[in-house]
């Protein structure tokens, strides 16, 4: 599993102020320095379990500091409604990670705020991309396009969204792999731009425009 490496997963929640992983096995990476919250006896996440991260956070206001949430999906729906407004009250200097195998679990208000990245089961690093030769000709054509290729590029996608987000999906793995190989920062800049691209599109923003910003 690519998140095996927590150093380099450490770099990717340190992009974003909140992020989900969702993950094909409960083997979740454990951050370094990180505060971790997990279910309790009865395998619960609770509203009390938030109330005490808020209170971490009152007590932590100027140093960066990550809060991990391991099986999230057993988040409290109050817990979850709780962590929404939690969210909106600490600066960017406090990263919040949860990890779970059952994305869909999780409220549709909580994944809407979040950057989220799936790991499928299948995947290794030197595993080749299982996709349609013709996406993954366009993925790489959109990694490495200048900004005078992109409005092109992006001209071509701009009427069908259901390709331009598979597009997006195999260029963010083709980064993801690429970062796990190297450790060079620029593909994690790339990956972290990809991602909101990938979401903005999918929440029905505008293709083409969104194609482009994604990698300006």
């Amino acid at each position: 599993m690519f998140l095996k490496n927590t150093d380099k997963t450490l770099q990717i929640i340190e992009k974003f102020h909140f992020i989900i992983f969702e993950l094909p096995d409960s083997d979740f990476p454990s951050i370094p320095k990180a505060i971790n919250i997990t279910p309790n006896d009865k395998n619960n996440i609770t509203i009390e379990d938030i109330h005490d991260i808020e209170q971490i956070v009152r007590t932590k206001q100027s140093s960066s500091f990550i809060i991990t949430v391991s099986h999230a999906d057993h988040m409290t729906e109050q817990a979850q409604n709780c962590f929404l407004k939690l969210l909106e009250e600490p600066g960017d200097h406090i990263h919040f990670a949860f990890f779970t195998q059952h994305l869909n679990q999780l409220l549709p208000t909580i994944r809407s705020r979040a950057q989220i990245f799936q790991q499928k089961s299948n995947i290794k690093i030197d595993s080749p991309l299982q996709h349609d030769q013709e996406i993954i000709t366009l993925a790489k054509q959109y990694i490495s396009s200048t900004p005078r290729q992109l409005a092109s590029f992006s001209q071509t996608l701009a009427k069908n969204r259901e390709k331009a987000l598979e597009m997006l999906d195999v260029s963010i793995e083709l980064l993801y792999k690429s970062y796990f190989k190297t450790g060079n920062p620029k593909f994690l800049d790339k990956l972290a731009n990809l991602a909101k691209t990938y979401d903005n599109i999918s929440k029905n923003g505008h293709v083409r425009l969104q194609l482009v910003a994604g990698m300006v």
